[in-house]
């Protein structure tokens, strides 16, 4: 599946489908409704494609369901810088976020240079550093995966909406102050679906509502991405992917213990 290097990473997120199925999908696709919607589609794909960097201000809710000790509300700014592979490269998260376990909200900034990982925690005054960008999401993974928009820095981005079995125009709607279509996505596997909000003028996505069915491993849950601010292919500050010790912070070593996504 698609998209799965970050997506694993969070237990409630939509999954779409195997892109696999999907090329079998599109040799059966006939249906005149189902045709301006996909070339939508097609398009965001294409633009998406040409997106070497952005950065976006955003704001993520449950609006439904979800497991204990679920993120439920953030805010934040990220940075998604893509390497030539069109993966993710480097990213600055600077995001609060609240969750059903936690007794104060999270303030945090993590970043990542394509090399060294950082984070500070700015009630504690306190950072870690590291090379390996595993481990740190791993740690503090659930909310730098809730707050990416991954089609923007993915080798095919939009592919699994272009060939899903059924696309929906349900009508425009202003997102972030632009005006969208809205597009409700039903994924080869029917435990998930979304509702997508493109923009109209340039074809980028400003949000998103991921919806699980749920089974019996997980609860129902609608998740809600939005974006404001979108900004293509911008000129990154020199001290955005700056992993230096502010001033006044002390530096963590070694793993914690019992550590978790969210703690």
């Amino acid at each position: 599946m698609k998209r799965m290097f970050t997506v694993a990473l969070v237990v409630m997120m939509a999954v779409p489908v195997a892109e696999g199925a999907a090329k079998k999908r599109r040799k059966r696709k006939s249906s005149a409704k189902a045709t301006e919607p996909a070339k939508i589609f097609e398009q965001v794909d294409e633009a998406a494609r040409a997106v070497k960097a952005v950065s976006y201000d955003l704001e993520f809710d449950v609006k439904e369901g979800g497991n204990p000790g679920t993120l439920r509300h953030m805010e934040g700014k990220m940075w998604l810088v893509a390497g030539p592979d069109k993966k993710l490269a480097s990213f600055r998260a600077d995001l609060k976020y609240t969750g059903d376990h936690l007794a104060r909200p999270r303030d945090f900034t993590a970043i990542y240079d394509g090399k060294n990982y950082f984070r500070a925690d700015h009630h504690r005054k306190t950072a870690r550093k590291g090379d390996n960008g595993g481990k740190i999401l791993q740690e503090y993974g659930q909310p730098i995966a809730l707050a990416t928009m991954h089609e923007f820095v993915h080798p095919t981005p939009f592919s699994d909406e272009v060939n899903a079995p059924t696309v929906e125009l349900l009508g425009s709607e202003e997102v972030g102050g632009v005006d969208c279509h809205k597009l409700h996505v039903h994924y080869a596997r029917e435990q998930y679906q979304a509702i997508w909000f493109i923009g109209k003028e340039d074809y980028l996505p400003r949000g998103v509502i991921r919806i699980n069915k749920g089974d019996q491993a997980r609860k129902a849950s609608r998740m809600q991405l939005i974006l404001s601010g979108l900004q293509v292919d911008p000129e990154i500050p020199d001290d955005a992917f700056d992993t230096s010790l502010p001033e006044g912070y002390t530096e963590k070593s070694g793993k914690r213990s019992g550590s978790s996504a969210m703690e």
